[in-house]
C-alpha cells in the first residue's frame, strides 16, 4: 500500500527536521505508541497497539532514522512483528520545503502488512493507516506550532 499526501506547517524547516529526530516528540505523534526507545543515533525500538477495525494490534519494531539529504528529506524506515500482524514493513520518505508561512511537509510512504492483517481487506487496512498517517502529521503540526 503506497500513500501520498501534503501538510503545510507553521514552523521552519529545521524545527520539523529536529522534531523527527526526537524520540519524545515522536512518542507523542506516533498513534497508539506505548514505548520509544532510543537505541544508537539512528535507530530507535518502538511498541505500538492500533486497532485495526474490530482487532487491537500490537507491534514490537525497530524504526531507522535515515538522515541523507537532510534537513530537506528524511527518511524512516520501520519493520515490526506482532501475534496477528505477523510480519510488517514500510517507510516514509518525508520532503521539507520553506514557502513564506512556514513548512510544506510532503510524504510518501509505502507499508507492507502480514497475511493476516491483509486478511481484513485491503480497502479497510487502506483506510485506518491513512487516518493514522494524517493524525501523525497533525500532531507534528501541533507540537512544532507552539
Amino acid at each position: 500500500m503506497e500513500l501520498i499526501d501534503k501538510i503545510e506547517i507553521p514552523a521552519t524547516v529545521n524545527e520539523i527536521y529536529c522534531a523527527l529526530n526526537d524520540e519524545e516528540v515522536l512518542r507523542k505523534c506516533i498513534p497508539g505508541c506505548e514505548e520509544l526507545v532510543r537505541l544508537s543515533t539512528d535507530e530507535l525500538e518502538i511498541k505500538v497497539a492500533v486497532k485495526l477495525g474490530l482487532i487491537k494490534v500490537k507491534f514490537l519494531g525497530r524504526i531507522v532514522l535515515n538522515n541523507h539529504g537532510a534537513p530537506e528529506t528524511f527518511l524512516l524506515i520501520g519493520e515490526g512483528r506482532g501475534r496477528l500482524a505477523s510480519l510488517s514493513r514500510g517507510w516514509v520518505k518525508v520532503n521539507l520545503k520553506p514557502y513564506e508561512q512556514g513548512t510544506i511537509l510532503s510524504y510518501t510512504s509505502k507499508v507492507q502488512f502480514g497475511e493476516k492483517v491483509t486478511k481484513l481487506g485491503n480497502q479497510l487496512v487502506t483506510k485506518i493507516v491513512k487516518k493514522l498517517s494524517l493524525k501523525f502529521f497533525k500532531n507534528l503540526a501541533e507540537i512544532v506550532s507552539k
